[in-house]
Formats: C-alpha cells, structure tokens, sequence
C-alpha cells in the first residue's frame, strides 16, 4: 500500500456520502483530529513519565483509548456521526485541559484552547456546539475559584481576560456559523428542486425518461440479489393523435395529465411510474410476475375507461407486459414489451397482452 492510498483510507474513514454533502468535509476533519491525537499521545506517554508528569500521561492516556474507540465506531459506518464528532471533541478537550492550566509549550496553552469553540461549532453546529463551549466556560470558572494562584503559570485576572476574549469570539463564531448553516439549507433546497426537475417530466410530474433508465439498472440488479420477481409495463394510450387533431393540443396535454393522475392513484405506492414519451408511459411492478402485474394493470385499464375526461368520448390505453426477469439486457426487456404493446394494438387496443 503507498502512503497516498493510506492517506486516502484513513481520511475517507466512514465515508460514503456525495462529496457535496456538508458531512463530507467534517468527517475528513474528524478524521484527522482522531489519528493525529492518537498517534501523537501514544507516542508521549512513556516520555512524560520518565520527566515524572502525571497529568499528561494520564490525559494522553485517555486520548489514545477513547479516540482509538471513535475511529473504530468511524470506520463501522457513517450511522455513528454525532457521537463520533462529540468523542473528537472531547478528545481536543482532554488534550487542552491540562495544556491551559499548565502553561504548556511556552504558556501557549490558553491560546490553542481557542481550537475548541471552532471545531464544536464547525463539527456539530451552532446549537450542539454550544454545550462544549459552555464546558470550556465552567473550565475556567472552575479554575479561577478553586485554583491556587501560585500554582498557574500565569495570573488568575488573565484567565479572567482570556475568558472574555473567549466569549467575544464565540459570539463571532456562531454568528457567521448560523450564516453558514442558512446557506447551506438554501444550497441543500435549491440541488433538492434542481435534482426533482432532472428526473420529473414537467407535464406529467412522474419521472422522465432518463431516470426510468436509471430505475430500470436499479430494479433489475436487486430482483437478482433478493431473487423476486419483476415486470414491466408499457401502456400508450389509445387514439390519442386522433384526440390531438380533433380537440387540439392543449386538451391532449389535459388528458395526459390526467392519465399519469390516474395511474398514480390506481397503482401500488411501491410501483414505479414514468413518462416513457409522447403518449406512452412505463410501470416497474416490483416483486409481481407477469400474471400478477396484469391484475394491477385490469384495474388501471377499467379506471381509465371510466374516468371522465371532459371531451365527450371515453380514453382507454393498450398494454404490455413482460417479466424483466432472466433476460439478457435492458434492450432486450424494451423489446419485449414493445411487442406486447403493439399485439395489443393490433387486437382492437384497451386490452392487455403478456410477451
């Protein structure tokens, strides 16, 4: 394995969302928080016990257990998010405790205790994020009741400053955090409506042609995982150049939308419905074997002859059917139910046939 390829693994741990997903970005965040601080505390404990520290080897010791569990929680699934986020920052936590308190590397520890209001807030939003701020708060407080002066590297009225400056930027950073989270729900909403016209015919409102292809692929693949059964049906309806020329356009529009009306409220909420094109339409019958799809479509045959259409004559549709089961490709199933359909046709339409 190259150390690109390790790279890629460990940062992608838990991942299996869209890169455009808000999650995408804080779980490769995570990620690196967790490794980091496991790798790096695990290396210091014996050092800080031959300087004779207790404090350290204690809080590394309890950064390298308790990461070691969220990056193997991380590694289980993405299900495990707000909590893996939550032990990531009370990792960062644990590691700048004693750093605050102590001094740390040049009394530098109150400085990067500025980390954990960023990442709270980043990683879990503005209102969650708050609870891990508010922590940070009684931290402090803690420390400048109980704590004796002499034993802090710095004087206790500049823990009372670094608070202050600790709550002006907190204020800063859930101002512009709740401005992030406003554009990414409108971001989120907008691809929602865009990803809704991609694959919605915009007369009909069922799905269009391009994602019928794309369930057609989908459906096949997992009737021959569960092994159940599939069909598909192919309808057209009847007379409607006819339909077309005599009442024009726009009523033929009414009546198409009437008929995918029609089929949505006759149909199984688990069938999928589309508009194949023109004055045809597609129905994906999960687990019904052709027979068993007939029984559906009789009843959408029958509603459709009695449904009233308002230009004085009635609409009926001609139907195909064939199992999508055991059939070398998607092209050969089309196939078959164009055939279906056109026998159908030619046996005086609004009937059904079975290829």
């Amino acid at each position: 394995m190259t150390i690109s390829s390790l790279y890629t693994n460990i940062m992608t741990s838990g991942l299996a969302l869209d890169t455009n997903d808000p999650n995408y970005r804080r779980i490769r965040i995570i990620n690196f928080i967790l490794y980091l601080s496991v790798i790096i505390n695990a290396l210091l404990i014996k050092p800080n016990l031959d300087d004779g520290q207790t404090i350290y080897p204690i809080s590394s010791a309890i950064v390298v257990i308790v990461g070691s569990i969220a990056i193997w929680l991380l590694r289980r699934g993405i299900q495990h998010f707000k909590l893996v986020a939550h032990t990531s920052l009370f990792v960062i936590y644990i590691i700048l405790f004693p750093a605050l308190f102590e001094g740390g590397i040049a009394n530098s520890g109150f400085v990067w205790y500025f980390l954990l209001p960023l990442f709270s807030v980043f990683l879990l939003g503005m209102k969650p994020g708050m609870f891990w701020i508010g922590l940070m708060f009684l931290t402090e407080t803690a420390g400048l009741i109980f704590l004796d002066p002499q034993s802090l590297p710095y004087r206790k009225e500049f823990l009372f400053y670094h608070m202050l400056s600790l709550a002006v930027g907190t204020i800063f950073i859930s101002y512009m955090q709740s401005i992030t989270e406003q554009y990414e729900k409108a971001w989120q909403a907008q691809n929602e409506i865009l990803h809704k016209m991609s694959i919605t015919d915009p007369l009909t409102q069922l799905h269009n042609r391009r994602h019928i292809d794309e369930q057609l692929a989908l459906h096949i693949e997992k009737a021959k995982r569960y092994q159940r059964h599939l069909s598909l049906v192919l309808l057209d309806v009847d007379n409607f150049k006819m339909i077309n020329d005599t009442f024009g356009h726009h009523t033929g529009d009414q009546v198409l939308i009437k008929v995918a009306q029609t089929l949505k409220n006759t149909l199984r909420k688990v069938d999928f419905i589309g508009r194949w094109g023109g004055e045809e339409f597609i129905i994906i019958c999960d687990s019904c074997n052709p027979e068993e799809a007939a029984n559906l479509v009789e009843k959408v045959r029958t509603a459709l002859e009695n449904t009233d259409f308002g230009i004085g004559m009635p609409v009926t549709a001609s139907f195909g059917i064939t199992s999508m089961c055991n059939q070398p490709s998607i092209h050969a199933i089309i196939n078959r139910v164009d055939k279906a359909l056109y026998q159908a046709k030619a046996q005086g339409k609004n009937t059904i046939i079975i290829n």
